[in-house]
């Protein structure tokens, strides 16, 4: 499978959207390992052989602009119990779902359903962007909405160099990788270095198959790049150098196929569980990795923290405040099983969001024929507040919010510092669940 150059250098060339600034994914899967660039722990010098992809046959794909929200989720521990934490689901660029035809053209792989399902979700993200206020309110942003402009790419790493370890010596080698990088500069590093380098060959082109394909003997080229800190600007700083005619240097480098084959798609890598589900055996060119159900996911959830927030800023709630009451209710309603009722008013509640319980509400009620007091319905949640005495709800818990507070008293918050303040040890983990 030969590299599409023209493609390829169309590609590479430098996108003037603003760059963000890291995120680590050390963690290792059923997948290559994944390895953020602009995780200090992986700064150094890298010399690798690109494997190109097998749905766009170039090597560097680049999802700019990706948007990533983080839901709250219930996982299972080893004891059985219930163990809350967040998980970033990525909303990637339209441009990011693609594969290749009957015919080997690259297509979008998106109905017009999904299209308009994605542009949604990424046009509601961008107003509980706004609504967040970044800009003054970074310290819990960044724990619940992030923007990323992702270069990734396969690789089979030969050595890498850096991490406090012997300079003439490599720290590792002999590794295959999924390489996600946010830094600055890397697609226009390369860029220039095969603009360099095509002036030495008098613009001929060639040289970069030597580099760019996805042979597993008798490489005959390599990229050597180096990505350490910026020491006097924020950012990171990125040298990409193409070397080709390698001789002995690449020449008894052998691949195996298990490792070329876990290195197929960067895309379909990248967003690991959240990609769709196919049949085996569908092409891995012609995977179809939107996944419907993740989006909406993502969907509803920003929808209730987007109306938590603008709620709050007219009753002039702290912010951070409403975000927790919502990450909390989303958790309760996760941990609580919704109870089928033919009320229309307990159907109504429970289509809203709100976890009702009608046989609990019956139980707590000893008063039946005493006439409630009107509701008071939180600004937040759209659940009713507790009253003193009277008709009880039957919301139980610790929330912290008064609006679920057990026994009809109302309860104080509780500090905290996040919006995610409830959440276990995992919470800062991407679980595949």
């Amino acid at each position: 499978m030969s590299l599409n150059v023209e493609y390829f250098l169309q590609q590479i060339q430098e996108d003037k959207t603003s760059m963000s600034k890291n995120v680590d994914f050390s963690k290792k899967s059923n997948g290559p390992e994944k390895i953020s660039l602009n995780f200090e722990g992986n700064f150094g010098r890298y010399q690798i052989l690109p494997f190109n992809s097998v749905v766009l046959d170039i090597p560097f794909i680049k999802l700019y602009d990706t948007k990533e929200i983080a839901v709250p989720r219930i996982g299972k521990s080893a004891d059985g119990s219930s163990n809350p934490y967040k998980t970033w689901i990525k909303l990637l660029p339209i441009e990011g779902y693609k594969m290749k035809d009957s015919t080997g053209r690259i297509v979008s792989s998106l109905t017009a359903e999904e299209e308009d399902m994605l542009v949604s979700a990424r046009t509601l993200f961008d107003q509980l962007y706004t609504e967040l206020d970044i800009k003054n309110n970074l310290q819990y942003t960044k724990e619940i909405a992030r923007k990323r402009n992702y270069t990734i790419f396969h690789a089979y790493c030969m050595n890498k160099w850096g991490g406090g370890t012997d300079p003439r010596n490599p720290a590792r080698s002999g590794f295959c990788g999924l390489f996600v990088c946010t830094a600055k500069g890397f697609c226009s590093s390369a860029e220039e270095n095969i603009a360099s380098k095509s002036m030495l060959t008098n613009g001929d082109m060639s040289f970069l198959d030597q580099i760019y394909n996805r042979d597993l003997t008798g490489r005959t080229g390599f990229v050597l790049f180096t990505i350490v800190k910026n020491p006097n600007q924020a950012g990171y700083q990125v040298n990409v150098q193409h070397e080709f005619n390698t001789g002995a240097a690449t020449s008894n480098v052998v691949i195996t196929q298990e490792q070329a084959d876990m290195m197929k798609d960067p895309v379909l890598n990248f967003l690991g569980w959240q990609a769709a589900k196919e049949d085996e055996n569908v092409p891995d060119d012609q995977r179809r990795l939107f996944n419907k159900n993740v989006i909406q996911e993502a969907i509803n959830f920003m929808s209730k923290q987007l109306a938590a927030i603008r709620a709050a800023k007219q009753n002039n709630m702290d912010l951070l405040q409403a975000i927790k009451i919502t990450n909390d209710t989303v958790i309760q309603d996760l941990q609580n099983k919704q109870v089928q009722t033919n009320d229309p008013m307990l159907q109504n509640q429970a289509q809203q969001g709100n976890t009702v319980n009608p046989d609990l509400i019956r139980q707590n009620n000893t008063q039946p024929f005493q006439t409630p007091p009107a509701a008071k319905m939180s600004p937040i949640t759209g659940a009713p507040e507790p009253q003193q005495g009277g008709y009880n709800t039957g919301f139980g818990g610790g929330s912290g919010f008064n609006g679920f507070g057990g026994g009809g008293q109302q309860q104080s918050t509780p500090s905290f510092t996040s919006p995610f303040g409830n959440f276990g040890n995992s919470a800062t983990n991407d679980l595949p669940f």
